[in-house]
């Protein structure tokens, strides 16, 4: 990774990995990388959004914030009427299209909410409800809650 400084105002200055700002704010993509860095895989993960909650883009400023939640979040294809898709591969396997996984869900959210901004915030918003949404549908014929959702 390339490294970037958090705060330029000198003290303690915190090194973030940056590929993560070029990516998402130049491409408006998000894609997976081998050591050597020479292929890259179109396959997108709701695991990709992790960063937004662990505070790597609070340093953003508020255009690159909405940017951001413009070009990746609400023109992801993880994104459904339900809630956020755990990846876009059909694999049939467990955690894959159209499954989705509650924590990456919160990740998601609070990473939105990190962002304080008011489309990140809108975003965060139109994520839970969602959510939530589909959650009761899915538990009003039985109540039952399940592990994953598609």
């Amino acid at each position: 990774f390339k490294e970037k400084e958090k705060n330029k105002g000198g003290g303690d200055c915190a090194a973030v990995p940056c590929e993560f700002d070029d990516v998402m704010l130049s491409t408006g993509e998000r894609r997976a990388r081998t050591m050597s860095d020479d292929n890259s895989s179109s396959s997108k993960s709701a695991a990709s959004f992790v960063p937004l909650w662990a505070g790597l883009c609070e340093h953003w400023n508020e255009h690159e914030k909405d940017t951001f939640v413009e070009k990746v979040v609400l023109s992801s294809p993880l994104l459904l009427q339900g809630g956020v898709a755990t990846t876009n591969i059909d694999s049939k396997q467990q955690w894959d299209y159209p499954n989705a996984w509650p924590p990456l869900q919160l990740l998601l959210i609070h990473g939105l909410l990190k962002l304080s901004t008011h489309k990140a915030k809108a975003t965060a918003a139109s994520v839970a409800q969602s959510w939530l949404q589909s959650n009761y549908k899915a538990w009003v014929p039985n109540a039952d809650m399940y592990e994953k959702y598609n």
